[in-house]
């Protein structure tokens, strides 16, 4: 019999794996679409939404948002007798894992999206009392800004702050805390493009949202 230290990391494994199986990539076949060579050359469904429009972009977020939904709800039904990580602690690995697996997938080259909607699916099973405050603050920037790679980031960012500010204990911090500053970091780091395209004036932004500006 494995032992269960073993069995969790194959599931890591197998959470990388999945989070490696792309919505666009996987569906721009059937479409005659090859989105990492078409607008912005990202894997995600944004770029799907720019150049497969909204059904396409539709079907790519649900197959990027399903991969850290299963992932989640699977660890939520194991019963483990003994293990070395607490069933939380599992879980952020394994999510953790499938976004890496969305942003540098083995099935495509390691060329994937941004990892902004596994993210979605697994901060919202871990911690669905953030879920409002998250949405609500990426939609604002989106309506204010028209820019989805900052409202993304913004959006990390305000998770982080809650749940620092959530920490009981300074000196250990928990294991959301931690989760949070390497959702922000991420999130930076594989946006980096767009926040440069943005300060350049180049960064393409979803004018039809931006309500505010309509009005003016």
């Amino acid at each position: 019999m494995p032992h269960e230290s073993d069995l969790i990391s194959l599931f890591i494994i197998i959470s990388y794996l999945l989070g490696s199986i792309s919505g666009s990539i996987f569906l721009g076949k059937f479409k005659g679409i090859d989105v990492r060579k078409v607008g912005s050359g990202n894997a995600g469904a944004t770029n799907a939404l720019r150049t497969g429009g909204k059904t396409f972009a539709f079907f790519v977020f649900f197959i990027d948002i399903a991969k850290g939904l299963i992932i989640i709800l699977i660890l939520k039904f194991i019963k483990l007798d003994y293990h070395p990580l607490d069933i939380e602690e599992f879980q952020i690995y394994a999510g953790i894992a499938a976004v890496i697996g969305h942003v540098y997938p083995i099935f495509y080259g390691f060329k994937g999206g941004k990892g902004a909607a596994t993210l979605i699916a697994v901060i919202t099973l871990l911690y669905p009392e953030t879920f409002l405050i998250l949405l609500l603050s990426w939609l604002l920037i989106i309506i204010f800004t028209g820019y989805v790679g900052l409202a993304t980031i913004v959006s990390g960012f305000i998770f982080m702050c809650i749940s620092l500010l959530d920490t009981t204990n300074w000196i250990v911090w928990d294991h959301q805390a931690k989760f949070s500053i390497f959702v922000f970091l991420f999130l930076a780091f594989t946006h980096k493009d767009n926040i440069n395209r943005m300060f350049k004036g180049e960064e393409n932004q979803f004018k039809k949202i931006m309500i505010f500006k309509k009005i003016k």
